[in-house]
C-alpha cells in the first residue's frame, strides 16, 4: 500500500459485483446468490470490493465474497472493518445500489462520514422523479424485511460523463445529452447539484464537496 494514505481521509467507492453462473455450485450450494435475472440466469457469484478513489484512480483494498445467506449490513460492516484495520479512514463514502438497505441506511447514519447511496429505480414516485432534469429532493419510504424508514430522497442531475461540463454517447450515439437525476440517499446532507458519481463505481451522481 502506498505511503502516506493512513495520514489523512479519502474517499472509498464500495461495490458489488455479481458474475452470471449457469452450472451448479461447484463446492457449496451458499456459494451462489439469486438475484434479478441477468444474461439468462438468476444465479450468481457475487463479492465486494472496497476501493480508494484517489487523483482519478481507483485503488482495491479490501474483498469480500458474499455467500447466498450474507446479509447487506454484514457485508458492508466486513469491508469497513477491513478498511480500519488498514488505517484508512473514509471523508465520504459511495455505495453503489446493492447496498440500498434499510439496515444499510440505519448503519451509515451514524457514522462519522458523508455517505451516498445509489437507489434500484424502482417504483412510480422514483421514476416520476427521474423524468426531470433538475435536481431534486422529496421524501421516500422503503420498507423491507427489516423494517421501514422514511428519509430525503435525492434526485442529483448529472452527465452522462460522469463529470460536470463534458458528455458522452448515450445509447443513441448521440452527443450533449444529459440523463435524468440519479434517486440517492445520503448520510447527511445534499449531494450537490453538479459534480460526479466517481466514475470507478460505474454510476454517476451529483457529488458536490458537502458542509462536514
Amino acid at each position: 500500500m502506498p505511503a502516506g494514505l493512513t495520514q489523512q481521509r479519502h474517499r472509498v467507492a464500495i461495490d458489488r459485483h455479481l458474475v452470471p453462473y449457469y452450472g451448479r455450485p461447484a463446492a457449496e450450494p451458499g456459494e451462489l446468490r439469486r438475484g434479478a435475472a441477468k444474461a439468462g440466469t438468476p444465479r450468481f457469484h457475487c463479492s465486494a470490493t472496497a476501493s480508494l478513489l484517489r487523483n482519478g484512480r481507483r485503488l482495491t483494498l479490501a474483498l469480500a465474497f458474499v455467500w447466498a445467506e450474507d446479509a447487506v449490513l454484514a457485508v458492508l460492516q466486513e469491508l469497513l472493518d477491513r478498511l480500519d484495520r488498514l488505517g484508512i479512514r473514509p471523508k465520504r463514502l459511495f455505495l453503489d445500489r446493492g447496498f440500498a438497505s434499510v439496515a444499510s441506511f440505519g448503519d451509515l447514519a451514524e457514522q462519522p462520514f458523508l455517505s451516498v447511496v445509489a437507489l434500484p429505480k424502482r417504483g412510480k414516485r422514483l421514476q416520476a422523479l427521474l423524468t426531470g432534469r433538475q435536481s431534486d429532493r422529496t421524501t421516500y419510504t422503503t420498507s423491507a424485511e427489516d423494517g421501514a424508514i422514511t428519509f430525503p430522497l435525492w434526485g442529483a442531475r448529472h452527465d452522462a460523463a460522469g463529470r460536470r461540463g463534458t458528455t458522452r454517447p448515450d445509447a443513441a450515439g448521440s452527443r450533449g445529452s444529459s440523463t435524468g437525476p440519479l434517486p440517492c440517499w445520503a448520510s447527511r446532507t445534499a449531494p450537490g447539484r453538479y459534480g460526479c458519481w466517481p466514475k470507478s463505481t460505474g454510476r454517476a451522481l451529483g457529488s458536490k464537496p458537502a458542509t462536514g
